[in-house]
């Protein structure tokens, strides 16, 4: 499998963002709603933050309260 060298993110303005250390997630709707993740950069202690960040983001929005989510 290849290694990924840099994230490239293309702005509605036309702007152009190289990523050299981060995260993406895909998701695909459909039967499976697959969610995929493409790296670049991160380590351990990394991915540990970033999934910190994320689980407090969903609490300040409400959807790990008594509030049921639906997928």
């Amino acid at each position: 499998m290849a290694e990924i060298k840099k994230i490239t993110v293309e702005n509605t303005d036309g702007t152009i963002e190289v990523i050299s250390k981060g995260l993406v997630a895909n998701y695909s709707d459909g039967e499976d709603n697959t969610v995929t993740f493409n790296m670049v950069g991160i380590g351990g202690k990394d991915l540990y933050a970033i999934v910190m960040s994320m689980v407090s983001l969903g609490e300040q929005m409400g959807f790990f309260g008594d509030k049921e989510v639906s997928r």
